[in-house]
């Protein structure tokens, strides 16, 4: 009885070594090829290009967002500018009168520039031009010229209208009805004006092409 006991116990301990063995290499198989599984190089190339992709296209656009803000800032910059300068001129050419173009390049002024006398504060005379300030023979910034009283035009006291950020290149006034007849003898002058931002980087992309006309109101006072 003892021997069958005990060839029982070997045979019973033999087959949980061999179901421990058996669990153990199934177990590790199963361990090993979870723990080893991952990308393919395929898929590492596809993912890596993917990415790639998404960041040039996500710079390309904030890059493309950035200019445009700087656009309309440099566009923005224009318009307030230019809108100074033209509320005053037209507002002395409101209170205005004697009307008369100069067209002998005083004060270095590129094509023709006006004078005319200011009825705002007392009689003053004004003389508005287009300077050039690079020696190129180009326009670039518009200059005012304010005269007492019996005063002569002193250039050296021409101040400017427009800040540095910007670029006057052309400026024209067309004065009619400075003599009684079919006009009315109302004298009124339009004003054409060419603007763009001096910005390197835009330039004549913000080109802008204005144009006024303005009536005195002296004759109707």
């Amino acid at each position: 009885m003892l021997q069958n006991f005990s060839f029982v116990s070997l045979k019973i301990s033999k087959f949980r070594r061999e179901n421990y063995y058996a669990r153990g290499l199934r177990d590790f198989r199963n361990f090993s090829w979870k723990k080893n599984s991952g990308f393919t190089l395929l898929e590492m190339v596809v993912s890596i290009g993917i990415f790639t992709t998404l960041v040039i296209a996500s710079m390309g656009i904030m890059i493309a967002i950035t200019r445009a803000q700087s656009k309309a800032a440099a566009l923005q910059a224009i318009q307030d500018n230019i809108r100074f300068s033209m509320e005053l001129l037209v507002k002395e050419l409101h209170t205005g009168a004697n009307y008369r173009l100069v067209t002998n390049g005083q004060c270095g002024s590129i094509g023709n520039a006006m004078q005319f006398t200011s009825l705002n504060q007392g009689v003053q005379e004004r003389f508005y031009y287009l300077a050039d300030t690079n020696g190129d023979a180009i326009g670039d910034i518009l200059m005012r010229v304010a005269m007492g009283t019996g005063e002569s035009l002193d250039c050296a006291r021409a101040e400017p209208l427009t800040a540095e950020e910007i670029v006057v290149d052309t400026l024209t006034f067309d004065i009619h009805g400075q003599t009684s007849g079919p006009e009315d003898g109302q004298p009124w002058v339009t004003i054409s004006m060419g603007v763009y931002s001096k910005e390197a980087r835009y330039g004549k992309e913000t080109k802008m092409n204005l144009q006024t006309t303005v009536v005195s109101r002296i004759r109707d006072l």
